[in-house]
């Protein structure tokens, strides 16, 4: 049920206030913001005050030097950009209707593994003319696009320790695979023939390694760490797990690291090997990743999920 507390904001603010929110965001002054919206001071005094009416409350800080929202000003601020990053999603999906599209799905991704790339497909089959628009990036670079309604989903992994507690409550993970590193080298590197390989064994060999920071390279280091080895440094580093591919590919004699769900159809193909480790290191399983209140209304993000199921059942995903 509604509070009155939310009616009395929805019947008092306007689109113009959510506006002025949003530049109060970045803005260190009223006048700042007044010159961004090509407003007068004295109206955009006026509407801060309408604002913190509406709520109830005071939101920002005032000062000789400025402005400055507090908690409850920063929690206004995230709203208002929500609801403006919805109206533009609605704007851009009639957009792309008027344009000869049914619908309009936006995904972002850390790579386009198999099962990313064959649920799309399937799940384009059932919807002709349906659009979707993929954005690669790391987790870190595209959860904020995703809080911020600038993406209907993410398909890959987040590093739940790093998410807060407000963060958690607002997204919805739903688990399409588990997942590991490989340890990945050409099919006639030297160790290919063994049949158990040791960390020990591979510490002072050559290594193509994602760059510091992301989950795979943490995930490597403490794999070397929980053996009381050193972890051994990177020849190259790189982002990108098609760059990594044909970095291994094109050198022989060194070794890198790839998730199962990127590295099994490199496998299948013969294009690469992985090499049997005597451990191979979890990762965080591959999920489709939403908003809450967007995964339990949207019927395209809804079907686009049933088809990752569907695939993650066909290719036997869940068990790497």
């Amino acid at each position: 049920m509604r509070s009155d507390s939310y009616r009395q904001v929805v019947r008092r603010l306007r689109l113009r206030h959510l506006e002025l929110l949003d530049e109060l965001g970045t803005c260190a002054s009223v006048s700042e913001a007044a010159q961004r919206l090509n407003l007068s001071q004295s109206a955009v005094s006026k509407m801060l005050a309408d604002i913190e009416q509406a709520y109830g409350m005071v939101l920002f800080a005032r000062s000789k030097q400025g402005i400055t929202p507090l908690a409850q000003g920063l929690t206004a601020i995230q709203g208002a950009r929500l609801v403006l990053n919805d109206l533009a999603a609605i704007s851009e999906r009639m957009e792309t209707i008027q344009e000869g599209s049914v619908g309009l799905l936006r995904v972002g991704t850390f790579s386009t593994v198999a099962l990313m790339a064959n649920g799309l497909t399937a799940f384009h089959a059932k919807r002709p003319g349906m659009m979707t628009r993929i954005r690669e990036g790391s987790p870190r670079e595209l959860l904020p696009l995703l809080l911020a309604g600038e993406l209907d989903c993410i398909v890959g992994t987040l590093p739940i320790e790093a998410l807060s507690e407000s963060e958690l409550d607002t997204l919805s993970f739903e688990v399409l695979a588990e997942d590991r590193i490989c340890v990945m080298a050409a099919p006639d590197h030297k160790l290919r023939a063994l049949k158990k390989i040791k960390w020990k064994q591979v510490q002072n060999e050559r290594w193509m390694l994602p760059v510091h920071g992301t989950l795979m390279r943490s995930a490597f280091i403490h794999a070397f760490l929980s053996n009381k080895l050193r972890p051994p440094h990177a020849e190259v580093e790189v982002t990108s797990p098609i760059t990594m591919r044909w970095l291994i590919r094109s050198n022989p004699d060194c070794l890198g690291i790839m998730r199962w769900q990127q590295a099994r159809e490199e496998i299948a193909e013969g294009y690469l090997s992985e090499l049997p480790m005597e451990f191979n290191p979890p990762l965080a399983p591959l999920s489709l990743i939403a908003r809450k209140v967007i995964s339990s209304e949207n019927e395209v993000l809804d079907a686009f999920r049933l088809e990752l199921l569907a695939e993650a059942r066909r290719l036997g995903a869940a068990r790497p």
